[in-house]
């Protein structure tokens, strides 16, 4: 399923929804931004809440190397 309801008001602009997904990520030792894998957090959160299917966040990190002092797991 492609999914465009947490998108917010355009491409690059934080939402509230992705904001607060960051935060609940970062107080579970996740490292997230607001923008991007924020939003894509909130709609993991959401789709999470409202099924009993497994549901996957696969954060990518994108195709850049990861920063110094992270190691791939």
């Amino acid at each position: 399923d492609l999914r465009d309801d947490w998108y917010g008001p355009g491409y690059g602009v934080a939402t509230t929804a992705g904001r607060e997904a960051a935060m609940r990520a970062e107080a579970a030792g996740i490292a997230l931004e607001q923008t991007y894998t924020g939003k894509a957090f909130a709609a993991f959160l959401s789709c999470l809440s409202a099924t009993d299917a497994p549901v996957l966040f696969w954060n990518t990190w994108s195709s850049r190397p990861l920063p110094a002092g992270i190691a791939p797991a």
